[in-house]
């Protein structure tokens, strides 16, 4: 890192990145399944547990494309577009491998709609 610019090139000066209103990136995610957000506790009912997103991500300001991420817990879901704390990603394809995972255990996915919220 004997560059003095690392830190402009790699994070900042991405010209690909495209931001939202808000000023949120937006990220296209491929290969994409919802896992568990890590904070499993065996005390609470597996339906209030929240999920994350892992997949490939382009067009992320802080990742090379290509890169898997796993994505902090999504804040609201619409559309094929999934926000989270600072970023909407554009959902892509599915993973094939969570894709048959759903098919052989009964959950049924909407890639438009994969998380859902209540409202009050």
């Amino acid at each position: 890192m004997n560059n003095p610019n690392y830190w402009e090139q790699s994070y900042f000066a991405d010209d690909d990145v495209q931001y939202s209103f808000g000023g949120k990136p937006i990220v296209h995610l491929d290969d994409w399944s919802l896992v568990p957000n890590g904070e499993l506790n065996p005390y609470q009912a597996p339906e209030l547990r929240r999920s994350t997103f892992y997949g490939q991500v382009t067009g992320h300001p802080s990742h090379k494309d290509g890169t898997y991420v796993t994505t902090s817990t999504p804040q609201s879901s619409e559309s094929g577009e999934v926000e989270t704390h600072n970023t909407i990603y554009k959902l892509g394809r599915m993973s094939l491998g969570y894709e048959e995972w759903c098919f052989h255990n009964g959950v049924e996915v909407d890639p438009k709609l994969p998380v859902k919220f209540e409202t009050a």
